[in-house]
């Protein structure tokens, strides 16, 4: 697969980026804006833990934006990893609405309010098993955001690299983790060590991953660090049968500073909500 390039920040100025993803907006597992409409005007069906979810992600957004104005940060991003939508599902959760028109607004009602934090938004391509074939409903939403376009002129990437003040960015939705005999970075590290190799030369390297629903984290050699994402939905059989033991999950966004030379910064933006995370059938 070719890999495309973004440039999209300028070098010497320290940026932020929001970075949000597995929202699987749509689910009734997972985050929904309580005031949306389905067609014909009807009021969203919204579970308390859903609200919960959505108001703390509201929280969230306004703590990277704080920290972005205080340090008079103004070169910023939204970049979106993956999975935003759950219009198609591994039939574990339960699905607000079929309706296409309805799948995009629900995304777009949540989305939106990361237009408080910047309105360059980077899309990046999802699960088909949630998005549709070839991420047509991910492309739909990111559209309407007027999102950044790779040579192909998409506005949802496959896989996407950049430069920030000489550090390499990787991202992608997908990653194995979990379920290695050899721990849980060993899969990690490895894709850590492949994007240097076949990008050699660069002062830092970022790798990016979502899909698992974890944040993680790790730093090599002071130069090379992999990150994997929260998600904005509760745990499900299907999420927890990866590996109970090793996997878990997380909930919540996350911000990266990218200082002027370089280094990165992350801040973390995670959240509970009650006891008892596994997703209950809402009839």
């Amino acid at each position: 697969m070719d890999t495309q390039s973004s440039n999209t920040k300028k070098e010497n100025e320290k940026a932020m980026i929001l970075v949000i993803g597995d929202l699987h907006s749509g689910s009734r597992t997972a985050v929904i804006n309580p005031k949306s409409k389905l067609e014909g005007n009807i009021s969203v069906p919204c579970s308390k833990r859903q609200a919960q979810i959505y108001g703390k992600m509201n929280n969230g957004i306004d703590y990277e934006k704080q920290y972005a104005d205080i340090h008079n940060i103004k070169n910023r991003l939204v970049l979106v990893t993956g999975d935003l939508l759950d219009g198609i599902h591994h039939d574990t959760t339960e699905i607000v609405s079929r309706d296409r028109d309805d799948m995009v607004t629900l995304a777009q009602d949540v989305l939106i309010n990361c237009k408080r934090f910047d309105d360059k938004f980077l899309f990046v391509k999802g699960t088909s098993a949630h998005t549709g074939q070839n991420s047509e409903l991910e492309k739909l939403v990111a559209k309407e955001f007027g999102a950044i376009k790779n040579n192909d002129g998409e506005r949802v990437w496959e896989k996407v690299q950049f430069e920030i003040n000489g550090t390499f960015f990787d991202v992608a939705h997908h990653t194995k983790t979990g379920q290695s005999k050899d721990g849980f970075y060993a899969p990690l590290i490895k894709n850590l060590n492949r994007v240097e190799e076949d990008n050699p030369g660069k002062k830092r390297y970022v790798v990016i991953r979502s899909h698992i629903h974890k944040y993680s984290s790790i730093t090599l050699e002071n130069t090379k660090t992999h990150i994997t994402t929260p998600s904005l939905q509760m745990a499900t059989n299907y999420i927890y049968s990866f590996n109970p033991n090793t996997r878990g999950f997380s909930m919540g966004i996350l911000g990266i500073v990218v200082n002027e030379d370089g280094s990165i910064t992350q801040l973390p933006y995670l959240f509970d909500i009650e006891e008892d995370h596994f997703a209950k059938k809402v009839f």
